[in-house]
């Protein structure tokens, strides 16, 4: 009891710059960063000044709503290293605003942190670097070539995309050969999809791509390939979906291409019949997206690059389809997900299984792996039992 009073009184000893610093780069203005805190404006603001101190307790809250740990604003100076820019940044077509949410700002920080703890532990299990990217590509290059070395390089043909079951197992399917690759996976949880849907960190080991969980499962696969090119040609910039030029457009070609290569789709038979009929009922693209597990996005911007519908028919079918997929993403979901299958899900299987190596060889403590992972110390074993089945 006694130590509790303390700490609610006594004043942290920490410099105003670093005050500021962290509430910046967190993406709270002034207003909001109170609000969180509990306290006033002027309050903060008078700490941010240096006229008076937040005791050690309102600093833990401070730390928390920054999404800080609570010795960065112990350090001697600001810090002078600045976040790696993002190398892409998908939004869907109706968001225009391009500043950072908090959340948004916390997960661009937690992946290139996550990247670095995967990039250590690797090093120290292996002592030596992870294997590079190989595959390499050019903007001038043909966006159907690239899907095609895309394809070879993770090994997955279009016999074997027509053969999984659900949407959900054509998305590990992707994102299990794709981190095969030693590309990071994570997913994000707390982030609307109208302001994202996916960013990548282009490195030379350990990549990452980084998927909002919101967004519908076939969403997340077009991302995926989205993103893997922005990393095999090494790209940068913020997505624009109203700007009809640049990367974007090639990275969305490449991943069309991958996804529903058009000598795979005109051999197809069911295929074959619509391109006969050239009907394209609301049914028959339904049903040839659900074969393909594409998206009906995906599905019609193919058929348009393939000229088998106008510009003007895809068009009204993108803006309806659109909508629909905005509605069901945004759409809130009461399913119960296991805590271990969660964490899974968010750290993706290649930094799980190396967080958990490292543990088993004891070069980190249980309180260690449970910290990389978020999750509590009991579900390690349920976790170590669904990545290495």
């Amino acid at each position: 009891m006694f130590e509790q009073l303390v700490t609610t009184l006594v004043e942290a000893l920490v410099k105003p710059e670093l005050l500021i610093w962290a509430r910046d780069s967190a993406g709270f203005d002034l207003p909001t960063a109170a609000k969180k805190i509990g306290i006033s404006q002027e309050r903060l603001e008078s700490w941010e000044s240096g006229l008076k101190r937040p005791t050690v307790s309102q600093l833990r809250k401070t730390a928390s709503v920054y999404k800080r740990p609570i010795a960065v604003f112990y350090l001697q100076s600001v810090p002078s290293k600045q976040q790696p820019v993002l190398h892409d940044f998908r939004r869907i077509p109706s968001s225009h605003d391009s500043a950072y949410s908090p959340s948004l700002a916390f997960e661009i920080r937690r992946a290139q942190h996550r990247r670095q703890i995967a990039l250590d532990l690797y090093k120290t299990l292996e002592e030596r670097n992870p294997v590079k990217l190989k595959l390499k590509a050019d903007l001038q290059e043909d966006p159907s070539s690239v899907a095609s070395r895309i394809r070879d390089f993770l090994g997955i043909s279009f016999a074997e995309q027509t053969s999984w079951r659900t949407e959900y197992d054509a998305l590990n399917a992707w994102k299990t050969a794709i981190e095969e690759k030693s590309i990071l996976i994570f997913q994000a949880s707390r982030i609307d999809v109208a302001e994202m849907r996916g960013f990548s960190i282009s490195a030379e080991y350990f990549p990452v791509i980084v998927l909002n969980s919101k967004d519908s499962p076939l969403a997340r696969i077009f991302t995926l390939i989205h993103e893997l090119t922005h990393i095999v040609t090494n790209t940068e910039g913020v997505c624009d979906f109203h700007n009809d030029k640049g990367i974007e457009v090639f990275c969305n070609a490449v991943a069309g291409s991958t996804l529903l290569p058009f000598e795979d789709f005109t051999s197809d038979d069911a295929a074959k019949s619509s391109i006969i009929e050239q009907s394209w009922t609301t049914e028959e693209i339904r049903a040839l997206a659900n074969k393909f597990k594409v998206s009906k996005q995906v599905l019609i911007r193919r058929l348009l690059a393939f000229n088998y519908i106008s510009a003007k028919t895809y068009n009204t079918m993108q803006q309806a389809y659109e909508t629909s997929s905005e509605n069901q993403a945004t759409k809130a979901k009461s399913i119960a997900v296991p805590q271990h299958t969660k964490a899974i899900a968010t750290s993706g299987k290649l930094f799980t299984r190396l967080v958990l190596s490292s543990y088993n060889a004891d070069m980190i403590t249980g309180p260690d792996a449970s910290d990389f992972l978020s999750v509590k110390i009991k579900h390690l074993p349920q976790i170590e039992s669904a990545v290495y089945p």
